[in-house]
């Protein structure tokens, strides 16, 4: 099973059921969809931020195994590794089984596939020569050794201890230990190897694409990989699977929904017409009553055939409750039960032989969310965005009680929605693309349009002061930056004197007359009289690009951040001049929320997120399961909520473990690394260290053995002194070491007590 590495690049759905309901009813009818609901009843156990839309999560799934009746296990992307013990109703979701991708990213590597010989003891394997293995059914990982760096997409054993992974490049390794260690076993290809099947030690197959031109292969050795024989097909397309039931009878899948059969051994290969041309990216056999083929990738289903392609059936998802399907990865089969995961987090299952299936994953909305509002005394929260297809209406979410369930609350309008300004918890207006302007007097149960002369452009950013006094301003033209009301939105009157470039993205008024907006020319701009008369602060040091966001606390105190200048500034003098202010990581600042001028947070790309308790001189930083922040509100320094791609909502709450803190406010003159405090330590305990430049930094941890425990840190930092809060819940008492390198340089080791 192959992905590329575009986390988000899977294309989502409307289910048959939400197809056939689009034709079936109005766009008022379609109301009857409010109480569709999201109950987020799993422990996602190691991460500050949790998943509470998609429900149990949302990164894109590779690969699931039924380990028994009620024990399934699963892993995808940023290291995302989850299991049940009760068939799929709740899920318990780790985020260490990947280790850091080792780039400025700072987000998890994505894993690709897995192997479980019993409850306690497995592997899974991924991005960067990635390969970990548990022992106490995925609660740590220990990552092994393995003699390459390639991308590993495969795992395949004949027993419970020789195997074989398979991966980028040609690669392909044997293990004889049950996966403690790894050997190359040469092929004679460098091209991508995307899967590896071996029915004993000597019979082993796998599948690899050339590019120029496209052409498919498949692999085969008779004599435990001494000699390769190469088997071309005669179609063009990209192999992703491989899977045989004896020497003679096999299967490929993929691009295009190709499928191909062998009855030889793989000497020739027939194609078997499925009717679907989604690619298709995994493959099960199972062998009674009858030799039977299941091939997922097709957004509405499994194919199925009893007759080695001849003929094939839909098994089709179609529970009645689940509105938006996606791609699937991977499926497992075991009598009647079926089950499969893929795209954003998509679990399907069946308990008779896919009659019927029942979605795992509550997914009410697929589209992008920009905004986000809550109220912390009654748990009232609302999100706003895009809609997830021509023909639904999706774009407002709905939450009564922090983000536990939510509700789809649809109106017949087709834009999407950028921006959120809720007046009080009844009262609000949001704003969008096609000049759309809503408001709601009800808490957002319903939302009412507002006219105005906004034409069609596109409005970004919205802001009441009051219930009588609020802005809206666009980014669709140069001219005519934005207007204004001063009757709840009854009437509004346009602003002028703004310059040349009133293309207008985000907003900050400390009241009705002193404002300050970001333009497309990643300046800022300040009003002093209600919007008569512009200012346009020329010293703006945040590069070429528009600005993302800002915040003013009084009329001189404020921030802004963007992609490109110093991207993260603030003033104390009203814009006469900035400050840059430092954060640990290097990426495009997509927003921020500050609660005061001392306290806030801020959200890059791939997941980066930090706070700050005293202006930017430390932060606390984690990533928020590699999903870019477009949106967020806090309704306490550590509770809130951020928003972005495909519908994510993620929700932080009181933080039991500080995580990673940098401090950039004096940059040291030299490298070093601290012992730990305190020393010997249960369960948690503190490593400092500084760099004194810029630099890929990496942290590992190791136990006696000098096997590697954690992968802490493996990420771009500025300059400046960190300290990492290693905790020991999960491991064992006894001696660990921690080493510190920087540009693949060694710092300095030290060793450390666990002691329980």
């Amino acid at each position: 099973m192959f992905l590329s590495s575009n986390s988000n690049n899977a294309l989502f759905k409307l289910s048959a059921k939400g197809r056939n309901i689009m034709k079936k009813i109005s766009s008022v009818l379609f109301t009857l969809l409010i109480l569709l609901g999201v109950t987020n009843l799993d422990a996602q156990v190691n991460q500050d931020w949790k998943w509470v839309h998609p429900a149990p999560q949302g990164n894109q799934m590779r690969w699931i195994k039924m380990i028994d009746s009620v024990n399934w296990y699963a892993c995808g992307n940023t290291g995302t590794f989850m299991k049940t013990s009760n068939a799929g109703t709740n899920w318990t979701i780790y985020t260490n089984a990947g280790g850091w991708l080792p780039s400025y990213y700072g987000e998890g590597r994505n894993l690709m596939n897995g192997w479980f010989f019993n409850l306690n003891t497995g592997l899974v394997c991924g991005y960067t020569g990635w390969i970990a293995r548990t022992t106490n059914a995925g609660v740590s990982w220990d990552s092994i050794g393995i003699p390459t760096i390639n991308s590993m997409y495969g795992l395949h054993f004949i027993n419970n201890t020789v195997g074989y992974a398979s991966g980028a490049g040609g690669r392909l390794l044997k293990t004889t230990d049950a996966g403690l260690s790894w050997d190359s076993v040469p092929t004679g290809i460098s091209t991508a190897n995307y899967n590896v099947y071996a029915l004993d030690t000597n019979k082993i197959f796998f599948c690899t694409t050339l590019s120029n031109p496209l052409t498919s292969k498949v692999v085969k050795s008779s004599n435990g990989g001494t000699n390769w024989t190469t088997y071309t097909m005669d179609t063009a397309f990209t192999a992703y699977d491989i899977n045989f039931i004896n020497e003679n009878t096999g299967m490929v899948c993929g691009s295009a929904g190709v499928v191909k059969f062998t009855s030889n051994g793989g000497e020739t290969w027939i194609r078997a017409n499925i009717p679907s041309t989604a690619p298709l990216y995994g493959i099960h056999s199972t062998l009674t009553p009858t030799p039977t083929f299941y091939v997922v990738g097709d957004s509405y289903g499994i194919y199925k055939t009893t007759n080695f392609g001849t003929n094939w059936t839909l098994l089709s998802f179609n529970d009645p409750n689940m509105m938006w399907t996606s791609t699937n990865y991977s499926i497992d089969v075991s009598g009647n039960r079926i089950v499969t995961i893929g795209a954003y987090g998509s679990i399907q299952k069946s308990t008779n032989a896919g009659a019927n299936f029942s979605a795992l994953t509550q997914w009410l909305s697929p589209a992008t969310k920009y905004d986000i509002w809550a109220q912390s005394s009654n748990g009232l929260v609302i999100v706003v965005g895009g809609r997830g297809s021509t023909a639904t209406f999706d774009q407002v979410l709905r939450s009564t009680n922090g983000g536990t369930n939510w509700s789809v609350i649809p109106f017949n309008s087709n834009a999407t929605y950028y921006s959120l300004a809720m007046v009080n918890s009844t009262t609000g207006f949001m704003c969008g693309s096609s000049g759309n302007v809503r408001k709601t007097t009800n808490a957002g149960l319903n939302w009412d349009s507002v006219p105005g002369p906004f034409g069609t452009n596109s409005l970004k950013s919205i802001e009441f002061v009051n219930a009588n006094t609020g802005y809206v301003f666009q980014t669709t033209a140069a001219l005519n930056g934005g207007w204004k009301t001063i009757n709840g939105g009854l009437t509004w009157d346009s602003l002028t004197n703004m310059g040349s470039e009133t293309r207008i993205s985000v907003s900050s008024f400390i009241n009705a007359n002193t404002g300050y907006v970001g333009n497309n020319a990643a300046k800022l701009m300040k009003t002093t009289d209600g919007g008569a008369n512009w200012t346009v602060l020329t010293n703006t040091p945040m590069g070429t690009f528009g600005l993302y966001g800002v915040k003013f606390f009084n009329a001189d105190s404020g921030y802004v951040c963007g992609s490109t200048g110093y991207k993260l500034c603030r003033t104390t003098n009203g814009g006469i001049s900035f400050d840059s202010v430092s954060y640990p990581f290097f990426n495009a600042l997509y927003s921020m929320k500050f609660l005061n001028f001392n306290t806030g947070w801020i959200f890059a790309s791939l997941g980066y997120s930090a706070k700050t308790t005293n202006g930017g001189a430390s932060w606390s930083f984690q990533n928020t399961s590699g999903q870019y922040g477009y949106g967020s509100y806090f309704t306490s320094v550590d509770t809130g909520y951020v928003v972005g791609d495909n519908g994510y909502i993620l929700k932080i709450g009181k933080q039991i473990v500080t995580g990673t803190e940098w401090t950039g406010t004096k940059i040291p003159s030299q490298y070093y690394l601290k012992q730990n405090y305190p020393n010997p330590f249960n369960p948690t305990t503190t490593i400092e260290f500084a760099i004194p430049k810029a630099g890929m930094v990496s942290l590992k941890i190791y136990d006696i053995a000098g096997r590697e425990v954690t992968d802490a840190i493996n990420m771009s930092l500025n300059p400046g002194i960190v300290k990492y809060t290693f905790n020991g819940a999960s491991f064992a008492s006894g001696i660990y070491f921690y080493r510190l390198t920087v540009d693949e340089k060694l710092i300095d080791s030290k060793k450390m007590v666990l002691v329980k």
